[in-house]
């Protein structure tokens, strides 16, 4: 999912294109990109950005649809280098 600098993942080239979309876009709109990372594994799942165990859970919100209740979201500027992912 990562990869390395020299071939880079799913997660760092979606973000890229992310990134490059919303430069390249011509409106005078404001974009704030959040980012979670989660494991799913046996019906369970585990918030990777957070040093706490915990189980977190699925919720429906009424403005938000559904959510992650307890999720780690992180603002994100620029797509890291691999020499800077730390999961």
């Amino acid at each position: 999912m990562l990869g390395s600098a020299n071939n880079p993942g799913i997660m760092p080239l979606t973000m890229n294109e992310l990134f490059s979309a919303i430069h390249s876009a011509i409106n005078n709109k404001e974009y704030t990109v959040k980012i979670s990372y989660m494991e799913v594994y046996n019906e369970t799942l585990r918030d990777l950005l957070s040093s706490e165990d915990i189980t977190l859970d699925i919720r429906e919100d009424p403005e938000r649809g559904v959510i992650v209740q307890g999720a780690t979201e992180l603002i994100a500027n620029t797509t890291p280098r691999s020499e800077e992912r730390r999961v």
